[in-house]
């Protein structure tokens, strides 16, 4: 949140006063549609799918069981977040903009006052995703 604030207050020299709830929720949906534009650019759709399957997975548990930590912690060295998360170009930028904070330099943990702005941010990994597949399927670039 805080991070947040300073670069919104650096760009539009908003005090923390004037920085409302709604105005950092809408920063950080362009936020994170820039990072899932960069990492789809980088990546391609396939490879992003393929992480947004994994990511789904994470996020489904914590919903699911929203009080065991277990779920709110992933060890960065695991086969398969490794694989299909953080081998990708901008994997960790996505997993930070969805709400996980590094806890160690091999563990992200996911804070439990986070959970909107996963969904949100899940929602538009999602529907970006959509798009470009709809655009390759039109024909479009």
């Amino acid at each position: 949140d805080l991070f947040l604030y300073f670069i919104v207050s650096f760009l539009t020299s908003t005090t923390m006063s004037q920085y409302t709830e709604e105005m950092m929720q809408q920063d950080l949906l362009k936020i994170q549609q820039n990072v899932c534009s960069q990492i789809l650019e980088r990546n391609g759709v396939d490879v992003v799918e393929k992480m947004a399957n994994t990511l789904q997975k994470l996020c489904g548990n914590i919903e699911r069981h929203p009080e065991e930590g277990k779920y709110r912690k992933v060890k960065k060295g695991n086969y398969v977040i490794k694989n299909s998360i953080l081998d990708i170009e901008g994997g960790e930028q996505m997993l930070l903009v969805l709400g996980w904070e590094n806890s160690t330099s091999d563990e992200l943990l996911f804070p439990t006052n986070a959970m909107d702005g996963m969904r949100q941010g899940m929602r538009t990994l999602q529907s970006t995703i959509a798009v470009c597949r709809l655009s390759n399927i039109l024909g479009c670039s």
